[in-house]
């Protein structure tokens, strides 16, 4: 698709992401089920003054950071395995703007890779936001200080998207129970999906009405987790934590899905402990693990 130069004060601006996916292939021919799960991704916007127009397309400059152990490419084609996708994404007038690109990378580095259709990727330095607690207010995230220590609440119905596509699916699921008991089928069949719909029904109900209360105070974490008020909350000591990091605990499908971020602490018997998750926003994650790790005196 070819991008043309925006109108002065259309506020164009180009969401572009780089992720690593897990591509996992079950069963073959018409059984043939596949699967791409995510692994990192990274985002950043870019807008249209960033954006150099030529006669011949547009030059978008980007610049994404990878980790010394990032996952090199080891997919090829449709094949199982690890790969790599740029993907540039825009509201445009008619028909929006959706490209993806598969990057090779190999040694831990991004291989230099020059796109020709009426794209060209450069390399150039964009910095991040810095997060507040005003923008994370906004996403349903408050951080205050109390007599306790720092409290972190992560409020109900923060992702009202994923919430009610999850909801589409179990009603959609109610009703394949409902008709596996009207036609009389082996008991087995209806006992395994009405298993399955009370695991879809507790992640269901924690996504409208979960809450998750951090409490980081000078000796201990407190981390309260319930849903509609009702739930356990448990302690750990400061000491007991050897890390802080952040692991992608649910996701939408497909190489343009959006990840979903949990804190995550783990103690020195290898134990993990959620501190928190369903963020939307990396960088609102990275901001609130950091703030935790500065808090109990944890290295990055």
């Amino acid at each position: 698709m070819r991008l043309d130069r925006p109108s002065p004060g259309d506020g164009l601006v180009l969401t572009v992401k780089l992720t690593c996916l897990q591509r996992i292939i079950r069963g073959s021919g018409k059984h043939r089920n596949v699967r791409e799960n995510i692994l990192w991704q990274e985002e950043q916007g870019v807008p249209a003054e960033r954006i150099l127009f030529t006669p011949t397309g547009a030059a978008i400059p980007v610049h994404f950071a990878l980790l010394a152990d990032a996952r090199e490419t080891t997919a090829s084609k449709r094949s199982e395995g690890v790969f790599w996708a740029l993907i540039v994404e825009a509201s445009l007038p008619g028909v929006d703007l959706h490209e993806d690109f598969d990057v090779p990378v190999h040694g831990g580095a991004m291989s230099e890779r020059h796109v020709q259709n009426d794209e060209l990727y450069t390399v150039a330095q964009s910095a991040k936001a810095a997060v507040t607690r005003q923008d994370l207010a906004a996403a349903g995230i408050h951080v205050q200080q109390t007599e306790a220590g720092v409290e972190y609440h992560f409020g109900a119905a923060r992702n009202p998207s994923f919430a009610i596509g999850l909801t589409a699916f179990v009603l959609i699921w109610t009703g394949a129970l409902w008709l596996q008991i009207a036609i009389d089928a082996p008991v087995l069949f209806p006992l395994l999906t009405g298993l399955f719909e009370l695991l879809l029904l507790v992640i269901a109900a924690d996504l409208w009405l979960g809450t998750t209360t951090v409490t980081v105070g000078p000796h201990t974490v407190r981390c309260r987790q319930a849903i509609a008020g009702l739930g356990t909350t448990r302690v750990i000591a400061s000491t007991d934590m050897v890390k802080i990091d952040l692991h992608i605990s649910m996701q939408t499908t497909g190489r343009s899905g959006t990840p979903y971020y949990e804190i995550r602490a783990t103690t020195g018997a290898g134990r993990h402990r959620s501190l928190g998750s369903g963020i939307r926003n990396k960088a609102h994650a990275e901001w609130l693990a950091q703030e935790m790790r500065s808090a109990i005196g944890l290295r990055s």
